[in-house]
This record gives C-alpha cells, structure tokens and sequence, in this order.
C-alpha cells in the first residue's frame, strides 16, 4: 500500500531541535530507503520549517505508524512540546 506521511511540527519547538537532530534524521531516512521512497522538508512562507512530507510504501498502516514511531526527529519534536500531528493517506 501506498502512504503519504504529513508530519506537522509547532514553531515553537525551535530550530535548533531540527538542527541538532537533522544528521540523524537524515541517516534515518537513509536506513529506511526501501520504505520512505521519498521525503522532503515542509516550510512555512517565510522559510521556517513546518515539517515533512514522506511518501512510504508499507504493508498496511501498523507498519506506517510504527516507522513514524521510530523517527528520531518526530521523536525529539514530540518530547520538547511540539505539536506533531500525522496525517496519512492510504491506498
């Protein structure tokens, strides 16, 4: 099945969680190639991060929750009081 991923975090974590953590969540996205078949940043107007868009291939939705559950980034998002909210499409 298909999946579009919408990963929505709240400005007022700060940029410096998505700074600090970007090598390893970009090393995430890496380990999961086969499953994240595309990712890529979302920006408020003004350039700001918003979050990310990932487009997953996966066996059904469990899987797809539980790759979200193991992204590091989404992780430190959630623990400094980010608002991460997903969003998935299934097909």
């Amino acid at each position: 099945m298909s999946a579009a991923i919408v990963l929505e975090d709240n400005a007022a974590a700060g940029v410096d969680v998505r700074r600090k953590h970007m090598p390893e969540h970009l090393a995430f996205l890496q380990r999961n190639a086969a499953t994240i078949q595309a990712a890529g940043p979302l920006a408020e107007a003004d350039g700001q991060g918003a979050g990310g868009l990932w487009l997953v291939e996966a066996k059904d939705p469990s899987a797809v929750d539980a790759l979200v559950g193991r992204s590091v980034l989404a992780d430190r998002l959630a623990q400094v009081g980010a608002n991460l909210d997903l969003e998935s499409g299934f097909r």
